[in-house]
């Protein structure tokens, strides 16, 4: 029986640590500033290469010499297996660790509630907000596929240099909208319509807007039917970056009275007490927020598209960052959770709340995606409601 899963471990661990080495390094290039031409042969060739190694070394260690799959003992391994599967079996083993450590992580403990509210909108509409045309619209008819839902979660945080004044600030929390045209127009307009019915005092987008170009249109009916007290404001993302018009984005969106964050600094004042407002849209776009307008006692909110400006974040000592670009993972497995995340985190941050003291880092699944595919992973907009520490 020792044997038996001497055996197994030999043949299967290498496998899953070769694996999830490629993921891990998917991942991280991800949240480098690369183009889409440059990434898309690599995830082609991961997604070719690993079942393709995996094969082979069930043939080589499992039908060659010393034929473990035919009762012979791993001992007798040559020295070449041994070092290629001690390796990705140490790379299986650590991931495992950490899988464990992510998975009983405890929430972040300034969660005062977390509310959740679903909505079937591809079922509520006359007709499914579904481009037939689209390019990628043969993601849309996988099954259990959930792009067309829309999950509203209220969020309430305690923080603790929460003006009191502020008790009950309301922010609302937009990001990784992906104007890909394969969702339809109807869709977006359900989802802002959703977000109009209850009240925000301020406005958030955290980048990843359009995915083509030709769909400018789009941004009138829905971003520009959004207003707040304290006003709305923006970034843009990497697909933004790649495949988006900047300078006419960024203009159409000012021209519907949002703001500009991306690289910005701004003291506002709400209830004649300051919050210092902050744009980083690194890596794509520099330099990152200059914090010289905010005083030693001012609470200091940053927006960012990716979670990867956390660090920066936590030493400019930011009491609360919202961020996106990860999309909760996109496809999350029952137990395992999130697989993919582009982000130099690999999925440590793929979406969620995390306290990281001295900020609180709350990272949105977002709206859409440019492969409208999502699985155990609904897409969402947050209301964050704040409470000062007692």
């Amino acid at each position: 029986m020792l044997t038996i899963l001497k055996t197994l471990a030999w043949i299967v661990l290498p496998i899953v640590g070769h694996a999830l080495f490629w993921i891990g390094f998917i991942n991280r290039m991800h949240g480098l500033r690369l183009r889409h031409r440059v990434m898309l042969p690599l995830q082609l060739f991961h997604f070719l290469w690993v079942p393709v190694a995996s094969l082979a070394w069930i043939g080589w260690v499992g039908w060659g010499e010393p034929r473990l799959l035919a009762g012979g003992h791993p001992a007798d391994l040559g020295w070449q297996e041994r070092w290629g599967g001690l390796t990705f079996m140490a790379v299986a083993l650590l991931w495992l660790l950490r899988w464990v450590v992510l998975t009983r992580r405890p929430p972040a403990r300034q969660i005062v509630s977390e509310q959740r509210e679903l909505h079937q909108i591809g079922q509520e509409l006359a007709e499914p907000p579904v481009n037939r045309e689209a390019r990628n619209n043969w993601w849309l008819s996988i099954p259990g596929n959930e792009i067309l839902s829309l999950e509203i979660i209220e969020l309430e945080l305690t923080l603790p240099r929460l003006p009191a004044a502020w008790n009950g600030l309301r922010i609302l929390h937009l990001s990784d909208l992906h104007y890909t045209g394969g969702v339809s127009l109807p869709y977006f307009e359900r989802v802002f319509e959703l977000a109009r019915e209850r009240p925000s005092d301020l406005v958030v987008f955290t980048g990843d807007l359009l995915d083509d170009v030709r769909l400018h249109e789009w941004i009138g009916p829905t971003l520009g039917r959004l207003s707040a007290p304290l006003g709305c404001f923006f970034l843009q993302g990497n697909h933004d970056w790649e495949w988006g018009d900047i300078d006419r984005t960024r203009q159409r969106l000012e021209n519907l009275g949002w703001q500009n964050a991306g690289g910005q600094t701004r003291r506002l004042v709400w209830r004649g007490q300051p919050v210092v407002l902050a744009g980083d849209e690194r890596p794509w776009w520099g330099p990152g927020p200059n914090w010289s307008l905010a005083e030693p006692g001012d609470f200091r909110l940053l927006l960012s598209h990716s979670p990867d400006n956390l660090p920066a974040a936590r030493r400019s000592g930011v009491d609360l960052m919202l961020a996106g670009h990860t999309h909760g993972g996109q496809v999350c497995l029952p137990v395992v959770g999130p697989i993919y995340a582009p982000s130099l985190f690999g999925v440590k941050y793929a979406g969620g709340t995390f306290d990281r003291s001295p900020t609180l880092l709350r990272v949105s699944r977002g709206v859409g995606g440019m492969y409208p595919w999502r699985w155990n992973c609904r897409p969402e907009i947050t209301f964050v409601t704040l409470r000062p520490a007692e």
